[in-house]
């Protein structure tokens, strides 16, 4: 009975140290491709996408290591895509504001123009107009009496060819308001 006793004490000390033995082996066998997998994910979520995980066995772990990098490697193309498809849209965006810089200087320029040729055009038309007028004045305020056909005829031909230089300088505008509104002035009718 002792000696049956001493046989139990030693099979279940042994089976305590095979079992022991067994989970450190166990537990070595498990943490290893765990940390592996940790380390893994946290390269990853850093950023760090060409991180790869080095498990080569024939287990779960090896597939999800496997198929980890597969993911690793898909993310790493598509963060390189992106980076290519935003370097892309930066430089149109660059070549896009270059050109709008220049047109906008263009316009700049062009309404510069316009506004000195509106300023030239004005003086133009006053100075008929000022003509027109002081000479219509002058003919109104003379007596009939003493002023003479002659110099009534003078007056009103000078008069007329003043309406007429008036009448070309609005042609002139008109010509150039219709050019700049449809790009071709004579869809316009000149009427």
């Amino acid at each position: 009975m002792i000696q049956s006793r001493w046989i139990a004490l030693a099979a279940s000390s042994a089976a305590a140290l095979f079992a022991l033995v067994s989970g450190v082996l166990l537990l070595r066998g498990f943490r290893k491709p765990v940390e592996a997998l940790m380390q893994g994910t946290d390269a990853i979520a850093s950023g760090n996408l060409s991180h790869r995980m080095e498990l080569h066995t024939q287990d779960e772990f090896g597939y999800l290591a496997t198929h980890f990098n597969r993911m690793a490697c898909e993310l790493e193309r598509q963060r390189e895509k992106l980076q290519e498809g935003n370097a892309i849209l930066e430089q149109r965006v660059a070549e896009r504001t270059v050109e709008l810089h220049r047109l906008n200087g263009e316009l700049q320029r062009m309404d510069t123009a316009r506004r000195e040729f509106l300023a030239d055009i004005s003086h133009e038309l006053r100075t008929p107009i000022t003509a027109i007028c002081g000479e219509a004045e002058v003919i109104l305020r003379e007596n009939e009496g003493e002023c003479d056909a002659g110099e009534y005829r003078d007056t009103l031909q000078y008069i007329a060819g003043l309406s007429t230089q008036l009448g070309t300088y609005v042609n002139d505008l008109l010509f150039l308001a219709r050019t700049e509104l449809s790009g071709n002035p004579f869809d316009w009718d000149l009427a």
